[in-house]
């Protein structure tokens, strides 16, 4: 349902808060805490969190078994 009336405000300007936060900590960071992955330890992390069958379906996996 898109109505306004379903929308809580006070969520929305929170969420936007964090996610400004967030991105101005990234920006300003000397170095970012994530790692680049191959396509193998992508393929299993992706499966290590139950996302396989969801990529599956949406003809978003890659990889053949």
């Amino acid at each position: 349902c898109d109505k306004f009336d379903l929308i809580n405000r006070d969520e929305m300007v929170n969420g936007v808060r964090f996610s400004a936060m967030l991105l101005y900590a990234l920006a300003n960071a000397s170095d970012l805490p994530a790692q680049k992955l191959d396509t193998y330890k992508t393929r299993d992390l992706l499966v290590a969190q139950g996302l396989k069958k969801e990529l599956i379906l949406g003809k978003d996996w890659k990889w053949t078994d």
